[in-house]
């Protein structure tokens, strides 16, 4: 598909233009996803830059569109459902987390530096690449320069050689404790993780003991993640147990302050002096320094619930437009997917439309409208090439400045007319379509349009939608 080119050209300039860091020879593997989140992510910008421009849709709303299916996990849910890629759904879920983050959290973090400054805020991130996915998670602390705290390395007890060394990070701190307890839960007491380091140990027999040391932002983050960990290491142990694996059920979990040091694996009477140990490992904070000063991510815009669109005492209320038009007499008003159709029940022709474009207004998509406009009406004609574009002019409604676009059916004294009126800044447009047969309908249709009000003085709700 021409959009995976679009995310393959990103990856193209991006060699062009910056200088990468290698993945592959980041041996922190939370530093490591951090950088392939840099990287994916902006393929992803440049891959969603190129869909919405097609779609003729705002960046800033196809970013926000993208974050809000992240953060519900539907991109997960659709993959899931879909079967997409069933050797990975298969996998445990750590696997699937470290193929899937660059891609969905690298979107929302590259998305939120340029809704903070744009393009030239998103290419200076490659001067200062982040190095935590806590700093991906969380974009503004990235932008605070809110890094690591570096744990001192773990060493293996007496009688134990070294088998794995590393950082687990917020990220995969999150998965680990999501197999035992609720993913809410698991994301809660991970976030605040200041810096870690573990190690996991193996004894000549082959049984295997790990000792992991934490430092947390403050002593009530410390206090909350030592109770997950207290509640996911029984699971843990269990689920080792009947699987028959290397780690003996032993373990200790201690808190001093804003450290938190777990054991696992060794015998009883060492839990506790190697614990104390870890909990007097030094770690190494670093003064944060914003890489790029004041710069700061802009808040989304959140849609007040409204009422589904009614009519009422002859008028159609729509709260999330913000409009209310009158329903004229002798007219008869449904609403049909939550747009109002409005028909001449006498048996006159005669007939009006609310919708709503959300294409980003310019003169290309203006051209697009009328042009899908008039194809529909085309598509209900008997004779399609008996329609003659009349006229094609701005006019001025209670609601500001609209261009209209007037058909006539050849042969015939109908009307047609498309009547396109720009609402948020232009993001998006309200499109009142009119059908009159005579003087006496087009005296009807002006007077309707002249009678459409806004309900009050206040940004319409529809805006936190198309110009979040």
């Amino acid at each position: 598909m021409v959009w995976i080119v679009a995310h393959e050209v990103g990856h193209a300039l991006q060699a062009q233009h910056f200088r990468l860091p290698k993945p592959s020879r980041i041996a922190n593997e939370d530093a490591r996803l951090a950088a392939l989140a840099m990287i994916e992510g902006d393929a992803m910008l440049s891959m969603i830059a190129f869909v919405a421009h097609e779609n003729h849709v705002p960046l800033h709303r196809a970013l926000a569109s993208a974050a809000d299916r992240v953060s519900s996990r539907q991109v997960e849910q659709f993959a899931s459902a879909s079967g997409t890629s069933r050797t990975l759904l298969k996998a445990p879920r750590i696997m699937r987390e470290r193929v899937m983050f660059p891609y969905l959290r690298g979107i929302t973090f590259m998305g939120a530096m340029h809704r903070a400054g744009g393009f030239g805020l998103v290419n200076r991130v490659y001067e200062h690449p982040p190095t935590t996915t806590e700093q991906i998670l969380h974009p503004e602390r990235y932008l605070a320069g809110d890094s690591a705290i570096a744990v001192t390395e773990p060493t293996p007890p007496a009688g134990y050689e070294s088998a794995a060394t590393g950082v687990m990070g917020e990220l995969q701190i999150i998965v680990a404790l999501g197999e035992c307890i609720e993913e809410r839960r698991a994301r809660a007491a991970a976030e605040g993780w200041g810096g870690d380091a573990f190690l996991v140990a193996r004894r000549a027999n082959s049984r295997l003991a790990l000792l992991w040391s934490t430092i947390w932002d403050d002593e009530r983050e410390a206090r909350e993640f030592s109770k997950a960990l207290e509640a996911a290491a029984g699971c843990w142990a269990a689920g080792d147990k009947s699987s028959g694996g290397h780690f003996d059920p032993s373990r200790l979990v201690i808190r001093d302050g804003t450290k938190v040091a777990f054991v696992r694996g060794l015998p009883h009477s060492e839990l506790e002096p190697v614990a104390r140990n870890l909990l007097a490992l030094p770690a190494a904070g670093t003064a944060s320094t914003a890489p790029f000063g004041a710069v700061s991510i802009p808040a989304l815009k959140r849609s007040v619930r409204t009422r589904p669109p009614y009519v009422a005492l002859q008028t159609f209320v729509d709260e999330r437009l913000g409009i209310a038009a009158p329903v004229l007499p002798g007219y008869r008003a449904t609403i049909e997917d939550g747009e109002l159709v409005m028909n001449n029940a006498v048996g006159r022709p005669g007939t009006a439309a609310i919708t709503v474009s959300e294409w980003l207004v310019d003169q290309h998509t203006l051209k697009l409208v009328f042009v899908h406009f008039e194809r529909g009406v085309r598509d209900v004609l008997d004779d399609g090439d008996d329609l003659r574009i009349e006229e094609t002019s701005a006019t001025e409604t209670p609601l500001g400045r609209a261009i209209y676009r007037t058909w006539r059916i050849q042969g015939l004294s109908t009307r047609i007319r498309a009547t396109v009126l720009p609402i948020c800044r232009g993001m998006g447009s309200i499109v009142f379509s009119q059908v009159w047969a005579d003087d006496r309908g087009r005296i009807e249709m002006e007077t309707w349009m002249q009678g459409v009000r806004a309900l009050s003085a206040h940004t319409p709700p529809i805006c936190a939608h198309l110009d979040p």
